[in-house]
């Protein structure tokens, strides 16, 4: 067992994915997504034209080893993925099965891909460059909640009744929704 970090000299250093994450890759979403036990790693690229032609746009995660040294393995989620960014872990539909929530905040749109097949469902597709998201049980009923934020001043504002008609077509158990504007950024509960 390694130790923590509190109790280690120093910290070393090991790749958790060897050269299979090209194309400009954004945040690290944390979870146990096969039921294994460990801390799977999943990242969005972006891709882009700062990107190496033919890379980024996907989301994918990387399966813990055993041996928590060796390098993980890759799974797609999903390509063709403009602005891919953050990706997390959780339990939308309350399935015990571990789905992903995702944002594309160099492009547009908040997602979520159902397990075990990664079925794409529009929580909100025209968002413009929902760049953050925390996924996190906010207001401690059992469920999980979602909230990101956008840039304002590039015309991303989106309204209550919006965000609410995406949602329930996102065929997820009712939620309840509102934004909160501070300063010119707009913070936006989507679960």
């Amino acid at each position: 067992m390694l130790p923590g970090p509190r109790g280690a000299a120093q910290w070393e250093r090991f790749i958790f994915a060897r050269k299979d994450a090209p194309g400009l890759t954004h945040y690290l979403g944390f979870g146990d997504v096969n039921g294994d036990g460990r801390p799977d790693a999943a990242t969005g690229a972006k891709g882009g034209p700062h990107a190496t032609p033919g890379t980024g746009d996907y989301f994918a995660w990387w399966e813990a080893p055993a041996d928590p040294t060796q390098v993980r393995e890759k799974h797609l989620v999903a390509k063709d993925q403009s602005g891919a960014t953050n990706i997390h872990p959780a339990d939308v539909n309350g399935d015990g099965k571990v789905d992903f929530i995702v944002s594309r905040g160099h492009g547009r749109g908040i997602v979520w891909f159902e397990s075990p097949n990664w079925q794409e469902h529009i929580i909100h597709a025209t968002m413009k460059e929902p760049h953050c998201l925390v996924v996190i049980d906010f207001d401690g009923d059992g469920d999980i909640d979602a909230a990101t934020a956008t840039n304002s001043r590039r015309g991303s504002r989106t309204t209550d009744k919006e965000i609410s008609r995406h949602i329930s077509s996102a065929e997820t158990r009712s939620r309840t929704i509102f934004e909160l504007l501070i300063s010119t950024w707009m913070a936006t509960w989507i679960f």
